[in-house]
């Protein structure tokens, strides 16, 4: 509790393991393929700093693509 700021507003200074983004990530590709997700979020990705792209990344890898196309 040394930042008594980020404690009282339920903020951390940086969160690369965001579980909820990696796991909605992860259920997308399981639901979409992995060609389809990255075809509809490659030019937001872009756009983004490289410590925030971790998480989609990290969605990406863990997820198995089931989809038979």
């Amino acid at each position: 509790m040394a930042n008594t700021l980020t404690w009282d507003k339920a903020a951390a200074p940086i969160d690369v393991a965001d579980l909820d983004v990696i796991g909605t990530m992860a259920l997308g590709v399981r639901r979409f393929g992995r060609d389809r997700m990255s075809d509809l979020l490659g030019s937001v990705v872009e756009t983004l700093p490289t410590v925030a792209r971790v998480p989609l990344n990290l969605g990406m890898a863990v997820a198995r693509d089931d989809r038979e196309d």
